[in-house]
């Protein structure tokens, strides 16, 4: 529940946010970084816990790879938990999202929209 509550927070600011469940779809890392290549997302966040960091990684450093200059966000109790480590340790994330995340989350989207600094977002 807590992505579609994240994704309705989203919408409500005039976002359009698409959940994509690697594990659901049964994705290989290959076959969601391939997807989400496709979509141009100007932003993508995983929802990061000790079982999915490896495949989250993975991803992240295949749309890299791959070109992508999206930013690339972490969210979920395990990122809050370990968002210092997280940043300092792989290249690939940009951002930690902390805590519930909805409203910050929105104002990240927006300030990524509109170009404008995101880092004093808290």
């Amino acid at each position: 529940m807590g992505l579609a509550v994240l994704a309705s927070s989203l919408r409500r600011g005039g976002l359009v946010p698409r959940i994509l469940d690697a594990n659901v779809e049964r994705f290989t890392p290959e076959q969601a970084a391939s997807v989400i290549k496709a979509s141009g997302a100007p932003c993508v966040g995983f929802s990061l816990n000790i079982y999915n960091l490896a495949s989250s990684l993975k991803i992240a450093r295949l749309l890299r790879r791959a070109g992508m200059k999206c930013h690339i966000t972490a969210g979920g109790a395990f990122a809050s938990a370990y968002a210092v480590e997280l940043l300092s340790r792989f290249e690939v994330f940009d951002s930690v999202v902390r805590g519930d995340g909805e409203a910050s989350t929105a104002s990240l989207a927006r300030a990524l929209r509109r170009s404008v600094d995101w880092r004093g977002i808290p």
